[in-house]
């Protein structure tokens, strides 16, 4: 991990470290599929790497299961020493720039996507399946899709900065609006992701 944050290591070298794990190398071997597993690690890969632009921290602003209170972003050492005071905390993660963005860029931020039928996400909402934001709206396909890959790390807020593009069954992320260092990256998860317009959406915006 510290390799691939520091550039020290390459693509390839990093995924054939990744599968000369046993624990991967049992997994491959039950699924018989190490040419899918090796496409969709490279993704978490190339967003670990300096060059993507972007880095993972944890946030608490999300309501947890438990029913606590939503609360604001916070620096990832103070949501660090919460989390180790009460290991019920609900903790989130966030996608953050590293470097300023440009409206129109794309992020180098890659993912895969599946569509869901009307069963499945039913099944999600009934187990709250939901509150890993692992799902969006898809206005193009006209149905809720599932997000696989680093890509699903990216927060919802009603004023986006970034939105989703597919290519196939491919997806990255179009700057819309310029984006500081350190800023928050937002996609928008549908009219009526949490609940109808919206009404129990907890990002910044619906907060003001």
């Amino acid at each position: 991990m510290l390799q691939l944050r520091q550039g020290t290591v390459s693509v390839h070298d990093a995924l054939d470290s990744l599968l000369s794990l046993s624990a991967v190398k049992t997994f491959c071997q039950k699924w018989e599929d190490e040419p899918l597993f090796r496409h969709h690690a490279k993704r978490y890969i190339l967003a670990l790497r300096p060059d993507s632009g972007i880095a993972f921290h944890e946030t608490d602003r999300y309501k947890n299961p438990r029913g606590l209170s939503k609360s604001r972003r916070e620096p990832p050492a103070a949501v660090a020493a919460k989390l180790r005071r009460d290991p019920s905390t609900f903790i989130e993660v966030g996608v953050f720039a590293t470097r300023a963005f440009k409206k129109g860029e794309v992020v180098n931020l890659r993912g895969g996507i599946a569509d869901l039928t009307e069963e499945e996400d039913d099944e999600m909402r009934d187990e709250g399946g939901r509150s890993d934001f692992s799902v969006l709206w898809s206005q193009r396909k006209e149905c809720f899709c599932l997000l696989l890959g680093p890509a699903r790390f990216v927060n919802h807020d009603c004023r986006n900065n970034v939105e989703f593009q597919l290519t196939g069954t491919n997806m990255a992320f179009k700057v819309l609006e310029d984006i500081a260092k350190d800023e928050e990256l937002f996609t928008h998860y549908g009219e009526h992701y949490f609940e109808h317009d919206n009404a129990s959406c907890l990002c910044a915006t619906c907060e003001q």
